[in-house]
């Protein structure tokens, strides 16, 4: 589906309990979080039912929603965290990359325009679990190298989220 020229695309699983989503933009343009409310509404419409279901949500490198806020909130927080290591700086028994990175986001404001998405439909948003973080130099991000870190996380290669009623 285009919207305001981003190809977005829902499917859901076999099952049915879950749901993917990618979304395609030219240039710098990112989906927001009204456009995939729009393509999400649409599916939802062509599927009646499928709410109850649902329960994943499997998505690939995410940075650039929302004119990039993403990136920019998941760096900014990671600035912040001293749990956030590279991975030349670990010690033994520190956490890796991945789990630090979904500490960092269900932490952070970076899921804002995800819960924006499904909150209408009574849906709750978290990140479980990520396969490859994506890191980059300090300097990338405006204003925060004067925070010490050298390089920092800003998406991941595959993100999976967890779906719940809102309250539960």
């Amino acid at each position: 589906m285009e919207r305001g020229g981003c190809a977005i695309s829902w499917r859901l699983g076999k099952e049915a309990t879950s749901l993917s989503l990618r979304a395609s933009c030219p240039g710098e343009k990112a989906p927001s979080a009204a456009h995939l409310s729009q393509a999400l509404q649409r599916l939802l419409d062509q599927s009646p039912g499928v709410l109850a279901t649902l329960k994943w949500l499997w998505c690939g490198p995410v940075e650039r929603f929302d004119d990039g806020r993403w990136a920019r909130t998941v760096a900014a927080a990671a600035a912040g965290n001293a749990r956030w290591k590279p991975r030349s700086q670990r010690a033994p028994g520190d956490p890796g990359a991945n789990a630090v990175y979904v500490e960092i986001v269900n932490g952070s404001d970076a899921l804002a325009t995800l819960r924006e998405v499904f909150a209408p439909h009574g849906l709750a948003v978290s990140l479980k679990s990520v396969e490859k973080v994506f890191i980059r130099p300090a300097s990338a991000f405006e204003g925060l190298k004067k925070h010490g870190a050298r390089k920092l996380p800003y998406d991941a290669g595959r993100h999976s989220f967890a779906l719940s009623p809102k309250g539960v």
